[in-house]
């Protein structure tokens, strides 16, 4: 059985606004997303698509960028044994990876909330693949999860000190990032 919520996001500080859809299927889940923003100063359109399996491990991700009058495209693959290509290529340091966290939205945030399922006070480590833009490129990011209840976690970045509480939906979709995304 297929259910869909769509949602939109505002995020003042790069005057971005998404439009977000969450599709749970029986045996898959998809992030779909259309972000407009500035980046760098100049106009982007930012469409991708998340695809996780029934245990919220990434499997796929699909990104077309428009920007600065460019066009970009990358297609990540990850099989079942956790070995991620990028284009065909291989990315040898995301081996055994789980997570996707692209940077434009708050949306992969709902990955590893999903995954652990937190009871409250727990935290988790994860590293995840980091998709930065404009220039699409992947990095690895060590975050932690802390469930502080009723559907408040906080979200730390553990390579650059950030901090921000996160609250999120009954389907663990971010309804409130900090003071930085929040859903209209």
């Amino acid at each position: 059985m297929t259910a869909t919520k769509s949602i939109l996001w505002s995020y003042p500080p790069d005057h971005s606004v998404e439009h977000f859809t969450f599709i749970s299927e029986t045996d898959h889940y998809l992030l779909k997303g259309t972000v407009v923003c500035l980046l760098k100063d100049k106009p982007a359109c930012i469409n991708y698509v998340v695809r996780c399996d029934a245990s919220w491990k990434t499997r796929s991700v699909d990104i077309h960028q428009q920007w600065a009058n460019t066009e970009k495209q990358i297609t990540i693959d990850i099989d079942e044994n956790q070995q991620w290509t990028v284009n065909n290529a291989p990315l040898p340091f995301a081996k055994g990876l789980f997570d996707v966290d692209l940077e434009v939205t708050p949306a992969t945030n709902t990955l590893p909330i999903r995954r652990f399922g937190l009871n409250p006070e727990e935290s988790q480590e994860v590293t995840a693949v980091w998709v930065r833009f404009p220039d699409l490129t992947l990095e690895s990011l060590r975050q932690r999860y802390t469930h502080v209840g009723d559907g408040e976690y906080i979200y730390d970045s553990l390579m650059s000190g950030f901090r921000a509480s996160l609250s999120v939906d009954d389907d663990g979709v971010v309804e409130q990032y900090g003071d930085l995304w929040k859903r209209v």
